[in-house]
């Protein structure tokens, strides 16, 4: 019985100081070494967001702007609400960065429509645009703003793990 409580007292504590570690590296290391370390995560661009602005001309004159996750599940009616304003319908969208081959640069979203619509894309996929460029004067997508740009935000890394960091620890 001693043995397991002391087991279990040596891993709590080894728990505390892992992660008291890992917030010190995050707070205090430079963002290329963060940077290179959440690439080796994997192929995941969780640090962007999508920033739209459609317009009523040819990307120009009366623009809206809308930002949306990339590489996670949203709802356009939930996010903006219903109105006239809003180019989003009633669908889930999930939107991913295309990349070039060789230069590993953004270029474009791929966005996927689903079925459901509550933020969850757990329907089947209904429809999509497998290249929408970014950075370029796109459309027409449809009324009252037909015309549009696409870029990409880039957040700070940092700010990116105090927010998983700060909701881990409120629940």
């Amino acid at each position: 019985m001693r043995d397991s409580r002391k087991s279990v007292k040596v891993t709590l504590c080894s728990t505390i100081v892992g992660i008291i570690v890992i917030v010190h590296l995050i707070m205090s290391s430079s963002p290329q070494i963060i940077t290179t370390f959440v690439k080796d995560l994997g192929p995941y661009d969780i640090d962007y967001s999508l920033n739209t602005t459609l317009c009523t001309g040819k990307c120009e004159g009366d623009c809206k702007t809308f930002v949306t996750p990339v590489m996670k599940c949203y709802n356009g009616i939930s996010m903006f609400g219903e109105s006239e304003e809003n180019p989003f319908g009633a669908q889930d969208i999930l939107d991913k960065i295309i990349r070039g081959q060789w230069s590993g640069v953004a270029i474009a979203i791929e966005r996927r429509f689903y079925d459901s619509v509550d933020g969850t894309c757990s329907k089947e996929k209904s429809d999509q645009f497998d290249s929408i460029p970014l950075d370029l004067c796109v459309g027409p997508f449809g009324e009252p703003h037909p015309w549009g740009t696409l870029h990409l935000i880039k957040h700070s890394f940092r700010s990116y793990w105090e927010n998983i960091f700060y909701h881990a620890f409120d629940k």
